[in-house]
């Protein structure tokens, strides 16, 4: 992503605040990730994005234009754009969601009085039943939860 943000003259941070404990799935969490520092170089004109890794996940933030709020309960369903401006499906965030549900991670947007914010949750303190999953009882019969 680095060349693409040279291009665009931004600067692309990477921090650590604190290191997620874990062991997840490459493949899976450069996909999420992948899609949403794309769109957020994609979606910045001038200033920066943030990729930063937090105790439970991780968060991409940037100083571009931000989503509407009108579209913060619609923008994780298909073919949702936040705008016209740039080419794409509308399918990235979507994608990002469905895997996010698939593993019981958590996606959000956070409201961000500059640009956009995005926290992915990896790890909760919460119970969290992942999409395709159903509650096992002692003798090993699958309930639904």
């Amino acid at each position: 992503y680095k060349p693409r943000a040279e291009e665009k003259k931004l600067k692309l941070n990477f921090k650590v605040n604190a290191a997620c404990p874990g062991f997840f799935s490459p493949v899976i969490i450069s996909t999420i990730a992948g899609n949403l520092i794309k769109n957020a170089l994609l979606y910045t004109k001038e200033g920066e994005v943030t990729v930063t890794e937090t105790a439970t996940g991780f968060e991409v933030s940037d100083t571009g234009e931000g989503i509407d709020p009108s579209l913060k309960d619609k923008i994780f369903m298909p073919y949702t754009r936040g705008t016209n401006e740039e080419p794409g499906s509308g399918m990235g965030l979507s994608i990002v969601k469905r895997l996010c549900d698939r593993f019981g991670w958590g996606i959000e947007l956070i409201a961000s009085d500059v640009g956009s914010h995005f926290k992915v949750t990896l790890i909760s303190t919460s119970a969290v039943k992942r999409a395709d999953e159903s509650v096992k009882t002692p003798t090993g019969e699958a309930k639904e939860g």
